[in-house]
């Protein structure tokens, strides 16, 4: 028995089981146990596994027997562990601007990346900068109930001053996708997430949501400095005004989201 978790970098990751039976070979292209240490317990029946908020990964549980079993084969177990995944120890942005709660539809919203958070050039990372929300669900039983994983829509300005500005959407205009209730965001660069933050989807409620028309996104770009210096000539000279600095945006590419 295994409990698959959906990490912040889209990843799905297994953990937990018996070390009986067979379920890929590690030599199968998608999966891989490079990099993972080995367990310390047999986590079978009544074992779980959660996502916290800072990306790592806790299992816990296992008992499959009727009672209490301290000393079976595989008994009753009280010991927990955690993982720590690849971008645990990296250097994790600090997005400013995040919502605490999202409606279906309506107007996007606006996250800024200051680039000294980022160790990297802007222009290397925000392409690949994209928001998640993910919702851990709850798990028993060595199975995970309502886990889901959304990405939100997103550009990209560089500004001129080097912080990155995201305009992301709201959720989908579509309660189904993600039912109202508590979950978590992160904004993930190069595969490394923020460490979460507690929103709400909707209003929270088991009720009828009101969809909002989807505001379209800007496209992504670079921020240029375009300026004018026109120079006049007059009656013995003289200097003339030169026109006021202005910004334009180079438009590239918009993100599409995705849902788990």
């Amino acid at each position: 028995m295994g409990n698959f978790i959906i990490l912040p970098d889209a990843t799905l990751f297994l953990l937990n089981g018996g070390g009986m039976g067979t379920l890929v070979t590690a030599t199968n292209r998608v999966f891989t146990l490079s990099g993972l240490a080995d367990s310390t317990s047999n986590r079978l029946y009544r074992s779980s596994a959660l996502l916290l908020a800072d990306g790592a990964v806790f299992g816990a549980g296992s008992n499959p027997h009727v009672d209490y079993a301290p000393d079976a084969t595989y008994p009753t177990e009280y010991r927990t562990e955690m993982f720590y995944p690849w971008y645990y120890f990296e250097r994790r942005p600090e997005p400013a601007g995040l919502l605490s709660v999202l409606s279906y539809g309506g107007s996007y919203f606006k996250v800024t990346l200051l680039n000294h958070n980022m160790n990297g050039d802007p222009a290397t990372y925000a392409p690949r900068t994209k928001p998640v929300l993910i919702r851990t669900g709850y798990s028993m039983q060595g199975l995970q109930m309502g886990q889901r994983y959304l990405e939100l829509n997103s550009t990209y300005t560089i500004n001129l001053d080097g912080i990155v500005t995201l305009h992301v959407s709201q959720l989908p205009p579509n309660a189904n996708l993600l039912t109202p209730g508590p979950t978590m965001i992160h904004i993930v660069v190069a595969g490394v997430p923020s460490v979460d933050k507690i929103i709400m989807a909707g209003s929270g409620m088991i009720e009828t949501q009101t969809l909002n028309t989807v505001t379209p996104l800007p496209p992504s770009g670079v921020e240029q400095n375009t300026t004018s210096n026109n120079n006049g000539t007059g009656n013995g000279g003289g200097g003339g005004t030169g026109n006021p600095p202005s910004a334009a945006t180079l438009t590239t590419n918009v993100r599409a989201g995705g849902f788990w």
